[in-house]
Parts: C-alpha cells; structure tokens; sequence
C-alpha cells in the first residue's frame, strides 16, 4: 500500500515542506512509484503521499487530491468492491472513466456524492463500501 504523512499546526513557521519531505521519504519503500506534496496557504496543514501503483497506472490518480478548492486529502487504501461500485455508476448514467482514479478508490468520494447527496454520506461508508483505507 501507498505512504501518507500529515502535519497539523497552529504555527506556520513551526513547520514546512522540507520536514515534510523528510516523513514521505521514510516511506520510500511503501511508494515508490511517486511521490507528492501539499502546504495550505495559511501554512498550518502540510499532507503528503507516497504512490505506490497498482491498479490504475496513470498519472491522473496522484495525490494530495483537491476538490473545488476547499477540499484536500491524501488516501491510502483499497476498495475491495470498486467493479460494483464501477457498473452502479454505469446504471446511473455516470462514465467512471471521468473520475480519476476510480479503479484505485480515489472517485468513490464523488460517486458517493452523486448516489446519495453530499448529506448523506455516511450511507455509502456504513453499507455500501468495502474497504480498507487510512486519510489525512
């Protein structure tokens, strides 16, 4: 599985990519096949991931993911169910392909969103979802 690290601090100076940087390369070994990083603008959340490729191979699927500018995670884990969840979005009208990453479990959140509304969240991850997976 993939490497995360995270960093939360009520002191922007206290903290910066570079240490950062220092806790990713520690989990080298989990990714090796890529590696990112995030600060917020007010500096006081520092994510990052290490890639460990396995079922989507693209670039599309790298991390820290970012949704409209307000949201950003970094996610290590695997969706054991994600064919299901693929031919359920099919019977919606929804192509997965647009979702990056989907296969690995990084468009699962948006599906979620789709199926159930943004409120009702919770829905999806008690009862529809199997999964292994850790956030920052």
């Amino acid at each position: 599985m993939c490497g995360i690290a995270g960093i939360l601090s009520p002191n922007p100076q206290q903290y910066a990519l570079p240490d950062l940087q220092r806790m990713t390369d520690a989990l080298a070994h989990r990714g090796p096949d890529g590696c990112d990083h995030w600060r917020s603008t007010d500096g006081t959340v520092l994510l990052g991931h290490r890639r460990l490729k396995i079922l989507d191979l693209s670039d599309q699927a790298k991390q820290p993911l970012h949704y409209q500018d307000r949201f950003t995670i970094v996610h290590n884990g695997e969706i054991y169910n994600y064919k299901e969840l693929m031919v359920e979005l099919e019977g919606l009208g929804i192509d997965p392909e647009r979702y990056s990453g989907f296969a690995a479990g990084l468009g699962v959140e948006r599906f979620c969103m789709v199926r159930h509304g943004i409120d009702d969240i919770r829905h999806f991850y008690n009862n529809d979802l199997r999964f292994l997976r850790q956030f920052a």
